[in-house]
């Protein structure tokens, strides 16, 4: 263990931020033998998360996710034209799960606590000053004092605008609400429309108890679209007892300026590691997490910065980032007859399906996309 003189509100890391992506650093960072605290403005962790919640099967056995938060088991995909055309990828196992983000961020905070990180909750942190040696923390009229600081405060930028780390340069959209609907367990729907989702897609993704997410994620706030898809798209006839419960929430679109600075370290959304395609953060963010713990842990004891996390986690994933942009650059130029042209084409020439299936990766993406970008750029044209 690291050694250090004990005194009140102090520690080797104050994380701030305790979502699934600040409670697992907590964790790695407290098996190392650091005194952690995580400082949490939520008073129930998990609460009033807006999130699809799909996380793949390699995800929770690489980073011991809890299967207690495991809803469904997914090992298909069905997409669906602007014309009902359909295309069905139906993997031999389970590739994915469907998790309750509440139980879920709930299972890894006791995670961490059972490995000695301590949490306060209520806490909204408002200032990280630098005192020599240490840091400051200041919330609620009190302060903690730390070696060393973990951002993970999501899509709340402040902290980082403050500390000069910057903030992602553009935003998606996620949209979403839980209804009652019949829905295959095992397979998620994808619908692709210029009409009901410009430039995207939205998603249906069974939960459980005959309920699924219902969903879509655009460039713009994207409530009236979705509400145009679930009346006139999926023709739900009761839908209007629901629609107050739709839900929306910023998603980093590409990376902050910097993500470290001294001793001051930012991982997940808060440092935009989030999947430009999907704007899933749980897999991007779990994987800087660990980039993060080992360079941090290294800083601590030697005394140095964290000056190579930015060019590690950067070099990890700037492929992944940048194909996803291209990608939905070329979507929001397409137009219906583009889509239908596409479907049609993958539909009459099934080799394509043995070229591109080989190429699926739940987590990395940048594969596939560049081989199809390339491979159907004569489809991707507008008549």
């Amino acid at each position: 263990m690291y050694n250090f003189v004990v005194m009140k509100n102090y520690y080797d890391v104050v994380v701030i931020g305790g979502g699934p992506i600040g409670s697992y650093t907590a964790q790695k960072l407290a098996q190392k033998g650091f005194n952690v605290c995580i400082l949490e403005q939520k008073k129930v962790i998990g609460s009033g998360v807006v999130c699809t919640g799909i996380i793949s099967k390699e995800s929770f056995e690489c980073y011991g996710l809890p299967d207690e938060s495991i809803q469904t088991r997914i090992n298909s995909f069905l997409f669906i034209s602007p014309k009902n055309q359909e295309l069905k990828y139906i993997h031999p196992d389970t590739f994915a799960y469907v998790v309750d983000r509440e139980i879920f961020d709930r299972k890894l905070s006791e995670k961490a606590q059972n490995s000695g990180v301590k949490y306060l909750l209520g806490v909204r942190v408002k200032s990280v000053e630098e005192l020599g040696k240490h840091y400051k923390v200041c919330a609620n009229g009190k302060y903690w004092q730390a070696k060393s600081v973990v951002i993970a405060t999501g899509v709340d930028y402040k902290l980082q605008k403050n500390l000069e780390l910057g903030k992602p340069q553009r935003f998606l959209y996620g949209s979403q609400i839980e209804l009652p609907i019949e829905a295959d367990n095992t397979n998620i729907e994808i619908y692709v429309s210029q009409h009901y989702t410009p430039g995207s897609f939205a998603w249906i993704v069974p939960s459980h108890k005959k309920r699924a997410r219902v969903g879509m994620i655009l460039e713009k706030n994207g409530r009236v679209y979705l509400e145009r898809f679930i009346k006139n798209r999926l023709r739900i006839d009761n839908y209007t007892d629901f629609e107050h419960q739709i839900a929306v929430k910023p998603i980093a679109y590409g990376p902050i300026k910097k993500s470290a600075t001294g001793r001051i370290i930012v991982v997940g959304e808060a440092a935009g590691q989030v999947k430009t395609t999907t704007g899933g953060g749980i897999f991007m963010g779990l994987l800087c997490a660990d980039i993060a713990v080992e360079k941090l842990g290294k800083a601590l004891k030697k005394g140095v910065a964290l000056d190579d996390y930015d060019i590690t986690w950067r070099t990890a994933l700037l492929s992944e980032l940048e194909i996803g942009k291209k990608v939905r650059q070329v979507a929001s130029r397409l137009n219906d007859r583009a889509i239908e042209r596409l479907f049609t084409f993958i539909k009459h020439n099934q080799f394509w399906v043995s070229l591109l299936t080989p190429k699926i990766n739940f987590d990395y993406h940048s594969d596939l996309l560049y081989y199809c970008l390339k491979g159907f750029s004569f489809l991707l044209k507008n008549p």
